[in-house]
């Protein structure tokens, strides 16, 4: 679900299945359109009946080329993630149903303009091989494309404050914006995307797992902006390039009578990517510059490279004070890392 992968989600469709989701897709495409339906299983854990079940996700959506120029997608889909499993060994009958929908709008001009050199963007990508290492084509002019898109999704989690096992809606949202242009053998790329902390935690699912958020916690939607520019020198083969990105990391703050967290804020980069501040701290904006490079050896091989600096004042680890009580203390901000891929073409 979804397009741009910043923003994609059910990647997994079923988070206690006991083996791999097989599907079905049924496609037709013709010139100015496409259509799809598709359906996922996989067999899944049910702690009430205390065996494994079959779960099934039905998935459907298109595109229309509205212009030559202008395209408009659009995708849903419906599934049941199968028992809440605490809830079930309590002997309480509790599903987690999910409905969500992504829509989405290209409009491009000239050649096809290529992804740009940052990993991070794309951990758990799986067509992330296929689609960063094919070579670059620069037939000189100008192109361009921009996209837009926004998926909302709401899914039947565990209420936290009722006093018996009862089912709360909980609504998560996500949006993108991506630019990108190539003027000759130049590139640049602008990418800024939201996502609510409802949505980054959406296919664990939940937090604690399969409970919502209680309904006086102070939640904050990650906001991320990413700009890089590139250069393509055709006799070496070699792009070296350039990125920057600003982010402000979605964050969870209960109530200070909460006995989760107490006064301390979660930091959330990711699902289940967790961080807990000391308390009474705010999330602070995390900063990356990185350098890049593709260097494309023909036929044989490409590599792609980088080497980022990360100021993330968000970093903490617990650790027991002079008395041995145990809590979050701040961890140097400043780190720099170094990411090589080799691919081997036969």
């Amino acid at each position: 679900m979804g397009f741009t992968y910043p923003v994609t989600w059910e990647r997994q469709a079923f988070p206690r299945r006991s083996g791999n989701e097989s599907a079905l897709e049924l496609r037709l495409s013709r010139m100015h359109w496409d259509a799809f339906v598709a359906l996922k299983s996989a067999t899944v854990a049910d702690d009430l009946l205390l065996e494994s079940s079959r779960r099934y996700a039905l998935l459907a959506g298109g595109f229309l080329d509205v212009t030559p120029e202008l395209r408009l997608a659009l995708k849903g889909t419906v599934l049941n993630r199968g028992q809440v499993p605490n809830v079930a060994n309590q002997g309480v009958e509790l599903r987690v149903p999910v409905k969500g929908a992504s829509l989405g709008a290209v409009w491009h001009h000239g050649a096809p303009v290529g992804n740009n050199v940052d990993l991070a963007l794309y951990q758990g990508d799986p067509t992330f091989f296929e689609r960063f290492f094919l070579p670059e084509t620069y037939p000189g002019g100008f192109a361009a494309s921009v996209s837009l898109e926004g998926s909302l999704l709401t899914q039947g989690l565990v209420d936290p404050e009722a006093g018996s096992p009862q089912r709360s809606t909980q609504t998560g949202g996500a949006g993108a914006l991506e630019a990108r242009v190539k003027q000759g053998f130049w590139r640049a790329h602008a990418l800024a995307y939201v996502r609510t902390l409802s949505f980054i935690q959406a296919d664990v699912p939940g937090f604690p797992p399969y409970q919502a958020f209680m309904s006086d916690a102070e939640t904050r939607a990650e906001v991320s902006g990413t700009l890089s520019s590139n250069y393509h020198l055709q006799d070496w083969g070699l792009t070296p390039g350039l990125l920057v990105r600003v982010t402000r990391p979605a964050s969870l703050r209960n109530a200070p009578e909460s006995p989760l967290f107490s006064d301390n804020t979660a930091v959330f980069q990711g699902p289940n990517l967790i961080s807990i501040l000391p308390a009474g701290e705010d999330p602070g904006l995390v900063v990356t510059v990185k350098a890049t490079a593709r260097w494309d050896l023909g036929a044989i091989a490409g590599v792609l490279a980088e080497v980022s600096y990360t100021h993330d004042p968000n970093r903490t680890l617990v650790e027991d004070d002079e008395t041995g009580v145990s809590g979050p203390v701040f961890q140097p901000a400043n780190a720099v890392g170094v990411n090589v891929l080799l691919q081997a073409r036969f």
